[in-house]
């Protein structure tokens, strides 16, 4: 599908995922809460044309949990640390040598420094991205090797199916994986908005579903205190101190839109 798909307000969508990269804001030629009045105010006007259903909160049995905790310790081979001396962000496989993040993210950083779950590191050099962060995507080449995640389709989701991500929330540490609900998917903003754990940092990650299988491109987040280092933790937390509002991600047909582009 052509470009045009891109919504008038994905430049607001965007807006959001700035909170999601550690340090970000303050750096942007625009004012921040400018930004941030208007990303609010435009999710406002998209939460009035949906069904009024608030976001899922229905707790997660043991079996889910532990299943979450799995996939999450498969796919964080695929997970990895892009860094500036100024940002920090997360990256996932999507190609050999292809490492998919957010825009904001690779913003006045045409390389950035990688490092995997390993603690294997390299370089990553930017090859494509949308300066006007619409959508909020981009690719980097790397010169480290590291396990590609397939794709899945975000059409199939439904209100309260369950996800996960692994990333870099903030100082809370690295490849830390999180389990949410999906919770829908707003007209008028190319957005998928669903109840898992963010913060600064979680920029760039996965939206994967229980079988592994990326269905978004994390774009949003929250931002949390200084916490304990809880860096390659093997469960799944459903929850992060200080979190409020909901995750917002990039579909992954966008994604498929803009890899068609670049590659």
């Amino acid at each position: 599908m052509a470009r045009s798909r891109r919504s008038v307000l994905a430049s607001l969508a965007a807006a959001a995922g700035l909170s999601g990269c550690s340090g970000v804001v303050e750096r942007l030629p625009d004012d921040g809460s400018a930004l941030e009045e208007r990303v609010r105010t435009a999710a406002e006007a998209a939460g009035d044309q949906v069904d009024g259903r608030d976001p899922p909160t229905e707790p997660f049995d043991e079996a889910t949990r532990e299943r979450a905790s799995e996939t999450g310790r498969q796919i964080r081979d695929s997970v990895v640390v892009l860094e500036t001396d100024r940002r920090r962000g997360t990256g996932w496989a999507v190609g050999d040598g292809q490492i998919v993040t957010n825009a904001h993210v690779v913003l006045g950083a045409p390389s950035m420094s990688v490092e995997t779950f390993d603690e294997t590191t390299g370089t990553a050099e930017r090859v494509g991205y949308y300066e006007d962060m619409r959508p909020d995507l981009a690719l980097l080449e790397t010169d480290v090797s590291v396990p590609t995640l397939s794709l899945g389709d975000s059409a199939d989701l439904e209100y309260g199916d369950p996800l996960i991500t692994v990333g870099h929330p903030g100082r809370l540490g690295k490849w830390l994986i999180t389990l949410g609900r999906f919770y829908r998917r707003p007209r008028g903003i190319d957005w998928l908005l669903s109840t898992v754990p963010v913060q600064q940092g979680n920029s760039g990650g996965p939206l994967v579903t229980l079988d592994g299988d990326v269905v978004g491109v994390v774009s949003g987040s929250t931002t949390g205190g200084d916490r304990p280092d809880f860096s390659k933790n093997d469960t799944a937390f459903t929850e992060l101190p200080e979190t409020e509002g909901e995750t917002t991600a990039v579909p992954e047909g966008t994604l498929e839109e803009s890899l068609s582009e670049w590659r």
